[in-house]
């Protein structure tokens, strides 16, 4: 039995996010597969597990494959319930060279059989070089990215995909090589923004693997917008540790409790300091 022929996400969700400063993508996907296989009758969870590992299941579902770059690294994949430690991760060979991709193996925590549901979430981060071209000429970011991740030959009735582009990007543009529902921006703040970062959702119902195509998202980001928010950070810090100072002169009790607040503030602002575009 094909089982992967008979499943489907009913929603899927792909989030990418771009640092300039520390060269960085990342990619947070979150999927709700079901299997549209005849419902299982009398499970029996024994059964299921032998036949599982003599590799003789019907109508359920042990496994998917999707393919991530080469240089992906800080992979994640987890369920409602947690972390899942059964994901195997495997180079593709190549003759000469090294390979572009490689290719995360999700296995749930137990076989998703006719008529269940389950969701998962998959991530990983990459070189944001490996996706994103500078044209001089223009001052124009043209970002390339695939407009969804390929798991087997699974389609969505519900796709989103999310661009998170840097703080301080304007003149956003999209290519996108077939129609889609709708695609909106938007500004949403992360990790010490202090203007907020523009954000294009695209949104398409009924989404066939045939639409794994690349797409492109263009945009320019100012000189002066990608040292603006180091320039107010450094006066943040030296604000905290001037206080810090100040307190110091204070009575024993009041250095010892106002020293720790802003040591905490400034080693978070410190922790966050790469996610700053």
């Amino acid at each position: 039995h094909d089982t992967v022929a008979h499943s489907r996400f009913t929603s899927s969700k792909r989030v990418v996010t771009l640092s300039h400063f520390s060269n960085t993508l990342s990619v947070a996907d979150d999927y709700v597969l079901v299997n549209d296989s005849p419902r299982i009758t009398d499970y029996d969870k024994s059964k299921v597990y032998i036949n599982a590992f003599l590799k003789k299941t019907k109508n359920s579902l042990i496994g998917l494959n999707t393919a991530i770059p080469f240089d992906a690294h800080n992979i994640f994949y987890t369920d409602r319930n947690g972390n899942v430690s059964t994901s195997v991760i495997s180079d593709i060979p190549k003759k000469s060279g090294r390979s572009s991709f490689k290719i995360l193996q999700i296995n749930p925590r137990y076989s998703i059989m006719g008529g269940w549901k389950y969701g998962f979430n998959a991530g990983y981060y990459s070189k944001l070089s490996n996706f994103l071209r500078y044209d001089s000429n223009t001052g124009v970011y043209n970002l390339k990215i695939d407009f969804m991740g390929l798991y087997m030959d699974i389609g969505s009735d519900y796709y989103e995909l999310v661009v998170v582009l840097p703080e301080g990007a304007t003149d956003i543009k999209t290519i996108i090589p077939f129609d889609v529902d709708s695609e909106t921006f938007s500004t949403v703040y992360k990790h010490l923004d202090f203007f907020g970062r523009k954000q294009v959702l695209i949104k398409k119902k009924n989404v066939s693997t045939e639409l794994s195509t690349p797409i492109i998202v263009s945009y320019k980001l100012p000189v002066y917008n990608q040292i603006v928010k180091p320039v107010l950070v450094s006066l943040l810090i030296f604000v905290v540790f001037s206080l810090s100072i100040f307190s110091a002169r204070s009575s024993f009790s009041q250095k010892k409790v106002s020293t720790i607040v802003l040591i905490d503030i400034s080693a978070l602002i410190i922790t966050n300091f790469k996610w700053w575009y």
